[in-house]
């Protein structure tokens, strides 16, 4: 059972396939210039060589043996400190492999589908469970004799228990750190209207900076631009109305894209595949 590989693409194309789960260790100091979203859940362990990590509109400081978790509609971006080492672990969850092994006593999807106002999407660990976490991988990264399919799967289901179990004990008040309020006003104007016509114009002036400071910052910062930001954040919203049956008409209109055609092209770039054949696969 090859769960490992050498491309977050490839981990993720092996988890929707399979309905299971697919591992991306690297230690090369690149990144998605893009803010995405995807069809699995992710847990991402930052070894070494984090910046900024930007989630669903919050950005987290990524320290040496932070781990992080997104679900699928939540968009989602890190960057790594030019010139230093990096490393980390991506794994790649799809919900069906969690449901699946889920109990009436233990729902191992819990800690990426919660639903508090002041949510984090961040665990930071100590050195005895960095070390825990650390023998979790590298044990799924393994080829076993005997058994290799159980031996995965049972690593990966530990991973998500003990996860979940961490996730419980988040001190959400430490959740985020803007780096400056220009940029925090920035943030919070797209999140609020996304699904309008917004023009980088208006998001630097209610972010009280002119519109090469906004985009500077954004460049800095999360190593992407300001309308690729807007972009990711409505596909996220986009997924979200699929998923829970809107039109396809109705989820450009809502989802703040110029028009239908526009709405198609974008998505069907993002995604992989149209509106149409997203929304009757969920």
């Amino acid at each position: 059972m090859d769960i490992c590989f050498d491309k977050c693409a490839k981990a993720l194309d092996y988890a929707i396939k399979n309905k299971s789960f697919g591992l991306f260790h690297s230690t090369e100091n690149t990144t998605n210039t893009s803010i995405h979203t995807h069809e699995c859940c992710e847990i991402f362990f930052c070894l070494k060589g984090g910046n900024n990590f930007l989630i669903d509109g919050r950005v987290y400081d990524a320290e040496d043996g932070d781990l992080f978790f997104m679900n699928q509609f939540e968009p989602h971006k890190i960057t790594f400190l030019p010139g230093k080492p990096v490393e980390r672990y991506v794994l790649q969850i799809h919900p069906d492999f969690m449901l699946h092994f889920s109990t009436e006593q233990t729902n191992l999807a819990e800690c990426f589908y919660r639903k508090s106002p002041k949510k984090c999407n961040k665990i930071s660990l100590n050195h005895e469970q960095q070390s825990l976490f650390r023998e979790y991988f590298s044990g799924l990264e393994q080829k076993y004799d005997f058994a290799d399919d159980v031996i995965k799967q049972s690593i990966a289901m530990q991973i998500l228990a003990q996860f979940n179990l961490l996730a419980r004990h988040l001190n959400n008040d430490k959740e985020t750190i803007i780096p400056n309020l220009s940029l925090q006003n920035a943030l919070g104007y797209i999140d609020t209207h996304f699904q309008e016509r917004i023009s980088l114009e208006t998001i630097a002036q209610n972010s009280y900076i002119s519109v090469t400071q906004l985009c500077k910052l954004f460049k800095e910062n999360f190593g992407t631009t300001v309308l690729k930001y807007v972009t990711g954040r409505r596909i996220s919203e986009a997924k979200k109305c699929l998923r829970n049956g809107c039109s396809v008409s109705d989820t450009a209109m809502q989802c703040g894209f110029g028009d239908y055609a526009s709405f198609i092209r974008t998505f069907t770039s993002h995604v992989g595949i149209s509106p149409g054949k997203y929304r009757g696969t969920v």
